[in-house]
């Protein structure tokens, strides 16, 4: 074999060693995307809220979905409140009544629920939240034992939220020091939208 020869076949190995790696690398760094997108649409959310950009907050938002929950959570508890004042569930008045009330309600979620609406529920989540010492400038990664991690929202001092994988589309995100979270849902590979509100943390002792 010649030198000449021995050199192409040299490079030929290296070749097809290369190619697997490559395409290892491409895999982890999309996988790592993927996994990271609720990261950095919280991480775009928060910074539209930070400069009251009702148009951009919508755009990480389904309203329809998030007024139904809402709805269902405003209902769900007027529920529990009812039976914890031993109001019988026969009681034609009592149901009248909270039919009206829901009615009512449901009135008021549609016009509250609106991209304004959601810019100031996410400042009062912000400012009520504890502050990060260290400011970062991307969403980290997920935390040790599952697919549960940290994020700030905001340049300088920032509040903290959590970020918890329910499965593939949906991730529940909470801030920290308060009872009420958000569901997430992703919208094609790596957009998500805000789809519902996380009234489980509120049963929480």
């Amino acid at each position: 074999m010649t030198t000449s020869t021995y050199a192409t076949a040299q490079k030929s190995r290296n070749s097809q060693r290369t190619i697997p790696i490559a395409l290892a690398a491409i895999a982890i760094a999309a996988g790592a995307a993927v996994f990271a997108s609720p990261y950095w649409a919280l991480h775009s959310l928060s910074n539209a809220v930070r400069d009251k950009d009702a148009a951009r907050v919508s755009e990480y938002v389904d309203f329809v979905l998030l007024r139904d929950s809402v709805k269902e959570l405003m209902s769900a508890r007027m529920d529990a409140e009812m039976k914890t004042r031993g109001v019988p569930e026969d009681n034609p008045f009592a149901n009248l009544a909270q039919t009206f009330v829901k009615g009512m309600l449901n009135q008021a979620v549609d016009a509250m629920v609106s991209p304004s609406g959601v810019v100031k529920l996410l400042q009062q989540q912000q400012q009520q939240s504890p502050r990060s010492e260290t400011p970062r400038s991307a969403p980290p990664a997920a935390s040790p034992g599952g697919g549960r991690g940290t994020t700030d929202a905001q340049a300088g001092s920032k509040p903290r939220f959590h970020v918890d994988y329910q499965n593939y589309s949906t991730v529940h995100v909470s801030s920290e020091g308060r009872e009420l979270g958000f569901v997430f849902r992703r919208y094609g590979l790596l957009s998500w939208k805000m789809v519902g509100l996380n009234g489980t943390l509120l049963d929480r002792p």
